[in-house]
């Protein structure tokens, strides 16, 4: 394992999760949506169904993103987040929960008795799950800040819950740019999606549509932040 001290410029968004991420369309500017609802635990930021977004989980990702996008306004922050990775979960969460436990498991039984990017290769070897190199927006949101920290490098993550499914990850390069944006990471990426890039296009257009305001809850802080389609 080994830190590449070239800088680069800005990297294409290319690979398997930059395509599932542009599934996500985007809303536009924050605007009072919905009325924001303030019986919600104040652990919980925004609630469908019996699916919650913890204000811990959120609060980590928007922390990191005022970090390494500081020109980024605070409302712009929480509507990407929104869009681009809590509200498409809590909605597979609801409609999935079947196909995500089972993928869950097969993440597991993949790295069971795994510690390091080194046994992970050798474990995935003849499967045709090679390393290959992977932009800053390329990984899911969970995993970007662990994923390009140098003392991660040969690592492997736990495995992580993402809008699609699950993914192990397990880093052993990394060619720094003068921001994490722009730095490349060569790693294991293996995604274990409940569905194909198609149907979960599909079902994720259906699912927007035929929410209703009665299914969910927001608290205040993310009220005038939400997307176009969530429902008024």
């Amino acid at each position: 394992m080994r830190t590449r001290s070239t800088t680069t410029g800005p990297a294409n968004c290319t690979g398997t999760l930059a395509v599932v991420l542009a599934l996500v369309l985007s809303g536009s500017g924050c605007g009072e949506k919905t009325d924001p609802d303030s019986s919600l635990d104040p652990t919980v930021l925004l609630r469908i169904g019996d699916e919650v977004i913890e204000r811990a989980e959120f609060d980590g990702l928007f922390d990191y993103i005022r970090r390494t996008e500081p020109s980024l306004g605070h409302k712009t922050i929480r509507r990407q987040l929104l869009e681009e990775h809590f509200l498409p979960m809590l909605l597979s969460r609801r409609d999935h929960p079947d196909l995500r436990a089972e993928q869950k498991r097969s993440a597991e039984a993949m790295v069971r008795g795994l510690g390091t990017s080194v046994e992970l290769a050798e474990r995935t070897r003849l499967m045709d799950l090679e390393a290959r190199d992977y932009s800053w927006s390329d990984i899911p949101w969970p995993l970007r800040e662990w994923t390009f920290d140098p003392l991660n490098l040969g690592g492997l993550a736990p495995v992580t819950e993402v809008l699609y499914g699950y993914v192990v990850l397990a880093p052993d390069d990394l060619t720094p740019g003068p921001t994490q944006q722009y730095s490349r990471i060569h790693a294991h990426l293996i995604p274990f999606p409940i569905l194909s890039r198609e149907e979960f296009r599909a079902w994720l257009d259906s699912a927007r549509e035929s929410l209703k305001p009665e299914d969910v809850q927001v608290h205040p802080d993310l009220a005038d932040c939400l997307p176009d389609w969530f429902p008024n």
